[in-house]
């Protein structure tokens, strides 16, 4: 990826896998009000799409009415266990050294998670010293799959979009990219399932290392 100076990142899935966590906060949730605890498979297929929206697809149908009560149970414990049983993938510190080592390249965080227990992940795994930019869930009105997060970075750093990509493991982050113009790279290993390809799509994040000598 020789051409590209701004490179952005999806989190969950992607840099980490955090599975683990927010089952233990989804379930403290429901099992605060009553409902019954939801399956590790359950919540892997409902990440992707930020906090509220994962409680949403979580709750029981005819639950759906209490999601904020959800919501506000999950978050604060999140906010506080985020980070337990959280793990970084193979790969990834070596690749952000990587980086970082490159004067010229800008490297920025854009997840739909919260942007409180993000920092919070980032700072007690280590991995805020890469980050130049971190957009979480709730930081702009609007979040992947809408272009704006990806946008933003590329103004902020004032980049050209031709010079930008995007890697990530879900239908949000291609769609996202493939709106604002930028390239693609998917993570088939990670959490979310798309219809829509990626510009290049790699197994496991090990293996971006051998994209990172591609002309792109």
């Amino acid at each position: 990826m020789n051409d590209q100076k701004l490179f952005i990142f999806d989190l969950d899935g992607t840099l980490i896998d955090s599975l683990e966590d927010l089952k233990h906060s989804v379930n403290y949730a429901f099992e605060t009000m009553n409902i019954p605890a939801r399956t590790t498979d359950d919540v892997r297929r409902a990440i992707g799409n930020g906090a509220l929206r994962l409680i949403e697809e979580l709750l029981p149908p005819q639950e759906s009415h209490r999601k904020d009560e959800a919501f506000n149970y999950f978050l604060p414990h999140y906010n506080d266990h985020c980070s337990e049983q959280t793990i970084i993938y193979d790969g990834v510190i070596e690749y952000l050294t990587y980086l970082r080592t490159k004067s010229h390249i800008r490297i920025a965080l854009l997840t739909n998670k919260p942007e409180l227990p993000t920092k919070t992940i980032l700072q007690r795994l280590e991995l805020a010293k890469f980050f130049d930019l971190v957009i979480g869930g709730d930081t702009l009105p609007k979040r992947k799959p809408d272009p704006d997060g990806i946008l933003y970075a590329i103004e902020y750093f004032s980049i050209d979009r031709k010079n930008t990509v995007m890697i990530g493991d879900s239908l949000p982050d291609i769609a996202a990219a493939k709106t604002a113009g930028v390239l693609s790279v998917g993570i088939k290993s990670g959490y979310g399932e798309t219809d829509i390809s990626p510009d290049y799509s790699i197994s496991i994040f090990a293996d971006i290392a051998h994209l990172a000598t591609l002309q792109m």
